[in-house]
C-alpha cells in the first residue's frame, strides 16, 4: 500500500512540476510581449501580419496597381438563389470602390446583407427564358441601380459577375 502511495505522490509531483514550468513558461511570454509592445511606440507597423486579405474592410482585396489601385468589394460572396423555373442560380457580384474611402467602406459592410436580399429578390424574379439565356448588361445595370438606391455615402460605377450558372 504504501508503495501505490509514493508512486501516486511522484506522479502528482512531475504534473506539478510541469504545470508550473508551463506556467512560467506563459508568464514570460506575457511580460516579454508587454515590454516588446511599450518599447514600440504606437505609429510602429506590426511585427507579424497574418492572412492573406489586403485592402479595407470585410470582403475587400486590392486590385493590381495598373487599374487605379481600386479596392474591390466582394462581400456579398456567392448566392444560392432558387429560380422560377424549379432550378438555381449561383451568382457572385462584386465591385470596385476607392480604397481611401473609409466612412464609403463601412457603408458598404454595413449594407452586404441589403445587397444579398436585392440581388436574391431580382433574380428569383426573371423567368425561366430570362435566366436561361440572360441579357448579364441588363441584369447588371438593374441591379446597379438597386444598389446605388440603398447607398448615401458614394456611388458604384459598374459591377462584376464571377459566377453566373443556372442549375437545373
Amino acid at each position: 500500500m504504501k508503495r501505490i502511495v509514493n508512486r501516486s505522490l511522484r506522479s502528482l509531483r512531475v504534473l506539478y512540476r510541469v504545470l508550473l514550468a508551463a506556467a512560467l513558461i506563459l508568464g514570460l511570454v506575457l511580460l516579454a510581449g508587454t515590454a516588446v509592445g511599450l518599447i514600440r511606440g504606437k505609429n510602429s507597423a506590426p511585427l507579424l501580419k497574418l492572412g492573406g486579405m489586403r485592402g479595407e474592410g470585410r470582403g475587400a482585396r486590392t486590385v493590381p496597381a495598373d487599374e487605379n489601385d481600386e479596392t474591390v468589394y466582394s462581400g456579398i460572396g456567392r448566392l444560392r438563389i432558387p429560380a422560377g423555373n424549379g432550378g438555381t442560380v449561383i451568382l457572385s457580384v462584386a465591385f470596385p470602390y476607392p480604397p481611401g474611402d473609409k466612412a464609403f467602406t463601412e457603408e458598404l459592410v454595413a449594407r452586404t446583407p441589403g445587397f444579398r436580399d436585392m440581388v436574391s429578390s431580382y433574380v428569383s424574379s426573371l423567368t425561366g427564358e430570362e435566366l436561361a439565356n440572360p441579357d448579364e448588361d441588363k441584369i447588371k445595370a438593374e441591379l446597379l441601380r438597386r444598389f446605388n438606391g440603398a447607398l448615401r455615402l458614394g456611388k458604384i460605377r459598374t459591377l462584376y459577375f464571377s459566377d453566373f450558372l443556372l442549375l437545373e
